[in-house]
Formats: structure tokens, C-alpha cells, sequence
């Protein structure tokens, strides 16, 4: 829906994945999303999947992360 130019349904979208527990690491990596970096919708449905996504790493014992997409990397010069 995103390349097709239908914004509402993309957007309503994104949220019923997120809502239904899909967990989207790459959004801010994924070239037909970036025009909605800044709407509002799309900004509170990255929050949502961010809150949700620490929920999941504190259940298992892993520290909160501030953007989905970023990842933990342990220092291999040890």
C-alpha cells in the first residue's frame, strides 16, 4: 500500500501487525516507509512496536533498546 501511494491503508496496516504481536526491526531501513517519518500515525505506531519490543527483551532479561533495529554487538577484542 506504501508504494501504491495509499497512505490511510498502509498505515492501518502497520498497526493491526503490530497490534496482532508482528515486531518490525527494519522500518528505518525500508525506503517506501520513509515518507511517513514525521507523520504522527506512523511515529506513535513505531513507539508502539519499540514499547512492545522491550516488553519482549525485559521478559527474557535483555536491557531496553531505544530504536527497534538496533542491536547489541558484544565486543570481540576480549
Amino acid at each position: 500500500h506504501a508504494l501504491a501511494g495509499d497512505h490511510d491503508e498502509a498505515l492501518a496496516n502497520m498497526e493491526k501487525a503490530i497490534t496482532k504481536g508482528m515486531r518490525v526491526p527494519a522500518w528505518q531501513y525500508s525506503a517506501p516507509l520513509l515518507q511517513y517519518f514525521g507523520d504522527p500515525r506512523f511515529e506513535a505506531i513505531r513507539k508502539k512496536n519499540l514499547d512492545a519490543t522491550n516488553a519482549e527483551r525485559a521478559r527474557i532479561g535483555l536491557e531496553p533498546v531505544q530504536q527497534v533495529g538496533e542491536f547489541y554487538v558484544p565486543d570481540t577484542e576480549t
